[in-house]
């Protein structure tokens, strides 16, 4: 006679049952997570179709480049106003003003700028090349034709970009109603740069 070895089983004739463990109830809870996004594609669908368009229209622009353009425009702009008309008090308070924002400016645009950001470079070249040696002298060794080029560097660049900013070739007294023609105008300069 030969013996077989025992083996162990419960009373009741049936294997015992394992606790559902961490991994089981997981997989559990995704099986029904797919089956409901299954029976719902649809509405899936559509919420993420909406969820992306909202994300898009909601996000923050990062509107830097064109808030810095815009104040060294401005500055410029009165710079060449006080140049010609203010008298030496008012002049010196102008300088001390904008001295106070532009060195430290221009120390950042030092750290930032070069041929992959371009809109910096051209403000760091307005800022320490024309803008300080013109509060230096009261605004009378600037060679305005380089200012003007650098202003409208940054001018087509941020148009390309879809930021509405003022023409720096435009007078700021005359904004308003240059605005509706220059707009195509710039467009068709900005089409001619690109191309």
């Amino acid at each position: 006679m030969v013996r077989s070895r025992p083996t162990y089983r419960p009373a009741s004739g049936r294997r015992p049952e394992r606790d559902c463990g961490m991994t089981e109830r997981l997989r559990d809870g995704l099986s029904d997570a797919a089956s409901w996004a299954a029976d719902h594609l649809l509405l899936v669908f559509v919420s993420g179709w909406i969820g992306a368009n909202l994300l898009i229209l909601l996000w923050p622009e990062d509107t830097a480049d064109r808030d810095a353009y815009l104040r060294f425009l401005k500055t410029w702009q009165t710079l060449q106003r006080q140049a010609a008309d203010a008298d030496e008090a008012a002049w010196d308070a102008f300088a001390a003003d904008t001295r106070s924002w532009l060195e430290p400016a221009i120390g950042e645009l030092e750290q930032t700028a070069g041929p992959e950001a371009p809109l910096q470079q051209h403000l760091l070249w307005i800022g320490r090349d024309h803008l300080l040696p013109a509060l230096d002298s009261r605004g009378r060794d600037v060679d305005e034709q380089k200012i003007r080029s650098h202003f409208r560097q940054i001018y087509l660049k941020l148009i390309r970009q879809g930021f509405p900013v003022p023409d720096p070739s435009v007078p700021p007294d005359d904004q308003g109603s240059a605005d509706s023609g220059a707009a195509s105008e710039t467009a068709a300069e900005a089409d001619e740069d690109s191309g």
